[in-house]
């Protein structure tokens, strides 16, 4: 009953990590009214999430294998409150950039020790559906927490600090769980020496690895461009002022990538990056088609398409990586694969930035999405020359090792 227990507290926790990372992106056009920041300061304090969360990762990776994953949740679960304080008390755009590094930083910490956490407190038959309550916990807290800040950003008063207020109350929660419940699973001393996660890629994988880290990175890049930019897209498409519309775009991008990613895991991995590709095209096209059309409908297939294509593409390569990859070498194929996510997630963002504040948000846009469908075109075709180590995997199901997203 105790191990139960203390699974539950870390799923709390997983939920609460996501359910704070996406929270904020429906605030950035209210900070950027308040503050008279451009869109170039938007993806940035974005983008420093990414770049915290990546640094945190490669540092604290191994951390928890030596002091234990107890007080890294802990840690992290502090680190939550924090991020929290400081948006609710910001005063200006360098309070935003601290508190999203902030919040990076307690993401990349909990990340380490959460799964590990997770599996080791579950008997060795459960890991499976432990593995999948923890990609279940990703989804939800990120689908929840881009719709809760929508609805209480709309209806309620104080937008920039009672979502705060409710984020503040999950993670305190999730720290005192954290503090009563969870068991510890290592003993502090037991493994090796900490040291930095090296990113490495054995040669023998280096071009499958590529093929999937890249594909991953294409749907992580126009996941990124939801999360910095999509208030604004309903403002500019739709012409509509609701934080409501824009919680809800976020959420169902999020929600239908999740969804897509859980009912993958039994397909093979070249099917699933291939039709992940074909989707996050779709999705970019019909983005430019909402754009000119000025349609919601368009807007709400582009999210459709454009999630279930980002949750495939990651799903199928990480299956594939992870498959790839020697026992002893996985860790520093992983630790690439996530810098390559990272990147994916913060350089195209900054990058829309820079455009949209010299040519304007469409035009940005339009080069951004030809970009994003001519890669996935010209992926196409060495994918498919990675077919038999993926069909490899596809006979084996993705299903043992369910994966999420985070963003």
């Amino acid at each position: 009953m105790r191990r139960r227990l203390a699974v539950v507290a870390v799923l709390f926790v997983v939920f609460c990590t996501t359910f704070a990372s996406n929270g904020p992106s429906i605030l950035y056009v209210v900070y950027q009214g308040k503050y008279h920041f451009t869109s170039l300061t938007v993806t940035a304090i974005f983008s420093v999430y990414a770049v915290a969360v990546l640094a945190t990762l490669l540092v604290v990776g191994r951390l928890s294998d030596v002091v234990g994953r107890r007080p890294l949740l802990l840690a992290g679960a502090a680190l939550l409150v924090a991020s929290a304080l400081l948006f609710a008390l910001a005063r200006s755009a360098l309070w935003l950039f601290a508190a999203r590094a902030l919040q990076g930083v307690a993401t990349g910490t909990l990340i380490a020790a959460a799964g590990a956490s997770l599996v080791e407190l579950s008997p060795p038959r459960q890991r499976p559906r432990a593995a999948l309550m923890n990609t279940v916990a990703f989804l939800t807290g990120a689908a929840a927490g881009s719709l809760a800040f929508g609805v209480m950003v709309q209806f309620l008063p104080s937008p920039t600090v009672l979502p705060y207020v409710l984020e503040i109350a999950l993670d305190g929660g999730a720290l005192l769980a954290v503090a009563v419940l969870v068991i510890e699973t290592v003993t502090p001393g037991e493994h090796a020496r900490w040291r930095l996660q090296r990113p490495s890629v054995p040669r023998a994988i280096l071009r499958p690895f590529v093929v999937s880290s890249v594909t991953m990175g294409v749907g992580w890049s126009l996941g990124g461009v939801y999360g910095a930019l999509s208030p604004t897209m309903t403002r500019q498409i739709l012409h509509v002022s609701s934080h409501l519309v824009a919680g809800a775009v976020l959420c169902t991008f999020n929600l239908v990538g999740g969804v897509a990613q859980l009912l993958r895991r039994r397909h093979g991995a070249r099917g699933s990056m291939l039709a992940g590709l074909a989707l996050v095209a779709l999705g970019a096209a019909l983005i430019q088609l909402a754009f000119t059309a000025r349609s919601s409908l368009l807007l709400f297939l582009a999210t459709l398409f454009g999630g279930a294509g980002a949750g495939m593409a990651f799903v199928g390569s990480l299956a594939l990586v992870n498959e790839l990859a020697p026992a002893a070498r996985r860790a520093e194929a992983l630790a690439a694969y996530n810098l390559v996510g990272y990147l994916a997630l913060s350089l195209p963002v900054i990058g829309v930035g820079l455009l949209t504040s010299a040519l304007g948000l469409r035009t940005a846009s339009l080069v951004f999405c030809c970009l994003l469908v001519a890669a996935a075109g010209l992926l196409a075709l060495p994918l498919r020359r990675v077919g038999v180590a993926a069909e490899a995997v596809g006979e084996r199901g993705l299903g043992a090792r369910p994966a999420a997203q985070v963003r």
